[in-house]
């Protein structure tokens, strides 16, 4: 008789049995050993009743059985005749799979038709009592169900029910289920075998004769076989049915790609064949393999289209076949590229790389997915095209991935996939896969995206062109150095910019700038340049080492280099490259800031001479740059072992340099086809002796390891409170498996008040030790809650932690601190969480601290303590200031503010964005701090809220007059009414460019009157004025201005005016005055005043000779001392003939005398002569000289003085030479002088000559000659009494 499984909503014993086995997660560490529990005996159920949806015929652990409904067993899932182990502890399965192994809710057999409402034969869907039930003392009671069209019509049930009654002394019942389709026999008596065997003869008196066959995978048929046959034979005892297995030759196989079936046939009656083919329906869903299968021959350009465009197809593909399919993500190839475009014809996708499409199920399931998605690669491989793109290697980020448009997004958009090169290809080429219709709109929108990013290239080569390891590799070492201070976020902060530096070793040098902004981009890289130019090749060193030095030298020397040197080390993360030291100057408050200023020469060499020293002092800390290596082989299920082992010893052992080690390749990493390596670990460190150290340790490590095999079996335990199991447990088991790694044991806790332990007897008793010294940790154990205001804990807790982090060390973390979860964040959260499982809901001002007594109080006297610190300096106020006065309060750069802080001690917030008219300053800090704080910060709002605005019309003619000079003006005009420093404060105009004459009066209403009184004044001063122009020679205009304008401001302010002086070199005479008429006319006469000149004595004096009577000038400034100035009634004096020096010679092309630089020619002077009437030959007319002298000159000096012109003339007019004498050593000048001048004027009055005489002991120049001016002859004399006093000093 043959019988299949019906699909049905209705949910089978199996289907309930694997729910409750997924719904019980109990773990070994804290759920009892289910043989303990004391389950209750089996009750009666009330006639005509069942729960067909309530079954659970699984066994349920007491924490699982807490949660259902308190309802008596009505079956001994303990004793092994009524129900026999179905094999090992299930795993967690999907609530809705059906049981068996093919297609999904049925299994494969060839017996008749299952239940109408059950997916499965045998065993009912309920093994519940009904509601109701009695429970009868001693009394076991069960059933058996069977179905409607199984019961044999011609059987006398009523009799069969009444014989096995009275033959097996028990109480027998029928009842209809499942709305008539099936019938209960049930029977309950004192003796559990009386029960089971009438029911045996029940089921073979009222059930047909039935025969199925099973189709079970292979792999699973030793399982329903049992040891030795056990399981067989105890069904067909149990049940009286015969059991037949017909093998599959070729036995079983893991290859999901070759399924090996196994036939289970079963006869007997119907009740007991349902029964077997329950139970064997139960180990098979149990032990059934589960394949993953990976799909090696699917091109990945195919993924997008299967995971985005075929994403429902898939989900059902899984639903249906309750499968895990894991497609990867492919818009990046990594193998191999995708194939060239073709001319004609479709391009050929080919399978490559090592990711692959993977099916995770059932095996039957995974190959009809398989054949599925075979059909959906034939149908893609006739569809797809590809086109070939090109775009900048550094902008395809931007176009799909994690900083541009999700894949899926870009193929829903266009029903194309875009595939991009990995990184480290240098390649522009980007490649769009997909139909040949939609081409066009995958290659627009990747243009369009390519098109949204500015790329501006930074090639620093020619700046680090010097570099004395290479530009390329200085490049580098600076975009490491950057990369480490988080250059990229600031500019992405500052600029909107991102910086793209070199992603490997290989790629180009130079680093890009991208923005979506023009501008910003261009900003963004003048920025970086700077930055750039500030770190020159003598401000990095590069220092080459071997790699295994990497990972210690950052932890140990960085901060010393950052102390004693100013320099920031940088390891490279892949060990992979040198060190980079960079030089930043000694420690200063607050992060290091980039410098942005190219370095002078002199901070260059500091730099170097910095580098040099923090170099030497990295090198000379390592032992050695030769790195040793040794190999020993270790089986490969000993690596954990050995690799905890070395870290113990490591950490025991604390080497500044510990041997690295290294255990190969995992298998998974292993590239396919590849044999697996040899089971070596390799040994590598800088000192040969610790290698051979370590490489006996291991040795005798492997050798206890083996010895410990031997005595796996040894088992001790020791008592342990159990309501400490959870402490030694830990969170998900940290604290139990870091024992069991420790001590290399098994540790089992689900017995109340005991630990097992299994392994080795010295580490089972080691670890035995450990765990009762900590049962006695556990019981010395307090907790404390202490109440805490929520607003201290971010104080108490600390930036990530680090004040929590520090108590808990100074406890050696043998205490926990909990907070509440409202106020952790982040980092804080790891830090004060561990196991411990559920517990009561915390108040948010709680605080939990619970540890050994002594510590604990530690702990809490400290927070407390703090607590008390922090209220006592945590006293706060607030005060309201209006938005507007929030810039006047900072100040500028803040400086405002920071000296409010320094001078009251306080802690002043002000918000960074206020938002409405009004904003809270708040102050924290000492009461004493804040109320002074507090205090002048009112005192300014009040000020503040004191100010008016008011606006006042003046036309813009008078806006430039109104500000004068510099803001001259308008900051008198506001600083006379009372208003503050900066004029701008008080009274704003209209903007440059901006077509306004309305100005903005601000400040306390009388301020703002008096500033407004004084510019109406002003503009009414202005419109009524008047301007008269004064003649005033060009000369005399000095005595308007004065020193540094002094004269100039006094006559504008004492009569109100303006005055416009004409510049000197312009030649204007007229002065032009501006004001009220009387002041104008005030001022007009005390400028006259000022410029009238007295009458004087004029004399004319020829213009060729002006110059010689004058004496270069010499003449004049002697009557000026005298109080005789000169004046040539505006006229402009004759040009000066070049009379001097080296201008004289050259005027008239004669050679300058020389000394010779011939140490044996003695010539102890140079001299020459040149006539100056030669000067004047240019010159005609005659000049007026007007004699001009103050009070004190009476009418004798003036005649005195123009007789002194006059013969000053008649000599001029006869013929004049001036010689130029120098001589070797200028220091003899002074014997030429003499005392007082004597020797000079003596040689003065014999000539007749006017002799000039610079000072000695001067470098030689022009200016070092003795200038002779006469007759020739007596130019010549006095040369030659001037060298006879030279001769004399000389002897």
């Amino acid at each position: 008789m043959a019988s299949t499984a019906d699909a049905s909503t209705e949910k089978t014993p199996a289907q309930l049995l694997a729910e409750q086995h997924a719904a019980h997660h109990a773990t070994v560490e804290e759920v009892p050993d289910e043989e303990d529990v004391a389950h209750p005996p089996p009750s009666h159920s009330a006639e005509g009743e069942a729960t067909p949806n309530t079954a659970t015929n699984g066994i349920m652990s007491t924490k699982a059985a807490g949660k259902q409904k308190e309802k008596p067993s009505v079956l001994d899932t303990h004793d092994e005749e009524a129900f026999p182990s179905l094999g090992p502890a299930p795993k967690a399965a999907t609530a809705t799979q059906a049981p068996g192994w093919g297609s999904k809710g049925s299994l494969k057999t060839s017996a008749s038709p299952a239940l109408s409402g059950t997916s499965t034969p045998g065993r009912p869907a309920s093994r519940d009592p009904a509601a109701g039930a009695v429970n009868l003392p001693s009394a076991n009671r069960d059933y058996i169900d069977v179905r409607k069209e199984d019961i044999n019509k011609a059987a006398p049930i009523q009799k069969v029910l009444a014989d096995a009654k009275k033959k097996y002394r028990v109480n027998t019942g029928m009842q209809e289920i499942s709305a008539g389709q099936a019938h209960r026999f049930f029977a309950e008596g004192p003796q559990r075998a009386q029960v089971r065997q009438a029911l045996l003869d029940i089921s073979k008196a009222v059930s047909l004769e039935k025969d199925i066959k099973i189709q079970i995978p292979a792999s699973v048929s030793s399982s329903i076989i049992g040891r030795a046959g056990a399981n067989i034979k105890k069904w067909e005892a149990q049940h009286g049915v015969r059991i037949n297995i017909k093998r599959d030759p070729r036995g079983p196989s893991n290859d999901p790609t070759d399924p090996r079936i196994d036939v289970v046939e079963v006869k007997g009656d119907s009740a007991s064949v349902n029964d077997v083919e329950y139970k064997i329906a139960a180990i098979v869903k149990e032990n059934q393999p589960k394949v993953a299968l990976p799909l090696r021959d699917f091109a990945p350009e195919f993924y997008p289209f299967l995971a985005g465009r075929h994403a429902a197809d898939m989900q059902k593909l899984q639903q249906d076949n309750d499968l895990n399919i894991n497609i990867p993500q492919y818009h990046t190839w990594q193998a191999q590229p995708p194939p060239r475009p073709v001319a004609s014809g479709r391009p050929q996708f080919v399978p490559h790389g090592d990711s692959h499409i993977m099916l995770s199920g059932e095996q039957e399931q995974v190959m009809q997915a398989k054949a599925q998605l075979e059909a959906l690669k034939q149908q893609l491989e006739q569809e797809l095209m590809l086109e070939e793109l090109t775009c900048e290697q550094v902008l395809h980020p931007y176009i799909v991935g994690p900083r541009g448009m999700d894949p899926l997004e870009f193929l829903e958009q266009t029903g194309c996939a875009i595939i991009l090169p990995p990184g480290h290809e240098e390649t522009d080429d980007i490649h769009i896969v997909g139909p040949a219709d939609r081409i066009e709109d995958g290659r627009n929108l990747a243009e369009q995206l390519m098109a949204q990013k500015y790329n501006r290239p930074v090639d620093l080569t020619k700046q680090f062109a010097n570099a004395p390891q290479g530009p390329e590799r200085h490049s580098r070492a600076l975009a490491q150095y950057l990369q480490r201070k988080a250059l990229e976020r600031d500019f992405m902060s500052q600029h909107n910019s991102e910086i793209v530096f070199p992603q490997h070793v290989n790629a180009a040098p130079s680093w890009s700038v991208i923005s979506s902004d023009q501008q910003k981009a261009v900003s963004a890289k003048n920025d970086l340049m700077k930055i750039a130019q500030a770190f020159p090749t003598s401000r990095i060193q590069l220092v080459d080492m071997d790699p295994f030095y990497h990972p210690h030298i950052g932890d140990m020397y960085s901060q010393q280099l950052q102390d004693e040197h100013g320099v920031f080390m940088v390891v490279p993360d892949n060990e992979d490259g040198p060190v980079v030291l960079v030089y930043e100057g000694p420690a200063q408050e607050g992060p290091f800031s980039l410098p942005r200023q190219r370095p002078t020469s002199p901070e260059q060499q500091e730099f170097e001479r910095a580098l040099q020293a923090a170099q030497q002092y990295l090198l000379g800390a390592i032992p050695s740059q030769q790195i040793s290596a040794s190999e020993i082989p270790v089986p490969r299920k000993h690596h954990d072992r050995v690799r905890r082992h070395v870290r113990n010893e490591q950490e025991r052992a604390s080497a500044p340099f510990p041997v690295q080690i290294d255990f190969g390749e995992p298998r998974a990493q292993r590239p396919r086809g590849q044999q697996q390596a040899p089971e070596n670990i390799s040994l590598r460190g800088p000192s040969e002796s610790d290698i051979e150290a370590l490489r006996k340790s291991i040795e005798q490590f492997l050798i206890e390891v083996e010895q410990d095999e031997k005595e796996r079996d040894y088992t001790t335990e020791c008592p342990f409170p159990q309501k400490f199991v959870k402490n030694l447990v830990g969170k998900n088991g940290a604290n139990v498996k870091a024992l069991r790694e420790k001590h290399d044991v098994e540790i089992d806790t689900r017995e109340d008040g005991k630990v097992k332990i299994q392994g080795p007897q010295k580490k089972a008793e080691a670890c035995k030790a450990e765990i009762i010294r900590l049962g006695k940790q556990y019981e010395d154990e307090v907790s404390y809650t202490i109440k805490v205001d929520p607003k201290f804990h971010g104080e108490l807790i600390g930036k990530s932690g680090e004040n929590l982090n520090k108590l808990q060390n100074k406890v050696n973390k043998e205490v926990r601190i909990d907070f509440p979860r409202v106020s952790r964040t982040g980092d804080v959260a790891d830090n004060v969480s561990e196991a411990g499982g559920p517990q009561a809901r915390q108040a948010p001002d709680e605080i939990r601290i619970r540890g050994p007594r002594a510590k604990a109080d530690k702990v809490r006297d400290e927070l407390l303590s703090l607590t008390q610190y922090l209220q006592d300096n945590s006293y706060s106020a607030t005060v309201s200031v209006h938005k507007d006065q929030i810039r006047s309060l900072i100040g500028r750069g803040g400086a405002e503010l920071e000296r409010l802080r320094g001078e009251t001690g306080a802690q002043i917030d002000v918000p960074n964005k206020p938002e409405g008219e009004r904003v809270t300053v708040t102050i924290k800090g000492p009461k004493a701090s804040v109320d002074k704080a507090k205090q002048e910060i009112a005192s300014k709002s009040k000020a503040f809220d004191a100010v008016v605005t008011q606006t006042i019309t003046v036309d813009r003619k008078h806006h430039r007059d109104l500000i004068g000079s510099k803001g001259s003006n308008i900051q008198k005009i506001v600083q006379q009414a009372g208003g503050p420093e900066r004029s701008a404060e008080a009274v704003q105009f209209p903007k440059q460019g901006e077509d306004s004459s309305t100005l903005t009066v601000r400040g306390t209403r009388d301020v703002v009157d008096k500033i407004v009184a004084s510019i109406n004044s002003f503009v009414e001063d202005k419109d009524s004025q008047v301007t008269e122009t004064i003649d005033v020679p060009v000369d005399q205009h000095r005595l308007l201005i004065g020193t540094a304008g002094n004269i100039r401001r006094s006559i504008e302010e004492k009569f109100s005016v303006a005055l416009d002086i004409p510049r000197r070199e312009s030649g204007k005479t007229g002065v032009k005055v501006a004001g009220r008429p009387d002041g104008v006319a005030q001022a007009k006469e005390h400028i006259l005043s000022l410029t009238k000149q007295p009458e004087g004595t004029t004399i004319m004096v020829p213009r060729s000779v002006h110059h010689t009577v004058a004496n270069d000038g010499r003449f004049f400034r002697d009557l000026s001392r005298q109080g005789i100035k000169v004046d040539h009634k505006g006229q402009q004096p004759p040009r000066k003939p070049a009379a001097n020096g080296s201008a004289a010679r050259k005027a008239n092309n004669a050679a300058a005398p020389l000394i010779t630089d011939d140490p044996s020619q003695e010539q102890l002077f140079a001299f020459d002569i040149v006539s100056l009437n030669d000067d004047a030959e240019g010159e005609t007319g005659e000049i007026p000289w007007v004699l001009i002298g103050n009070r004190d000159v009476t009418e004798d000096n003036i005649a005195k003085v123009q007789r002194q012109i006059e013969e000053a003339i008649e000599a001029a007019q006869e013929p004049r030479h001036i010689g130029y004498l120098r001589l070797a050593d200028p220091s003899l000048h002074r014997h030429v002088i003499g005392s007082r001048g004597a020797t000079i004027n003596s040689i003065r009055k014999k000539t007749n000559c006017d002799i000039q005489v610079p000072g000695g002991n001067k470098s030689q120049n022009d200016g070092e000659e003795i200038t002779i001016i006469g007759v020739e002859d007596m130019v010549q004399l006095a040369k030659d009494l001037i060298l006879e006093e030279v001769e004399r000093a000389g002897n």
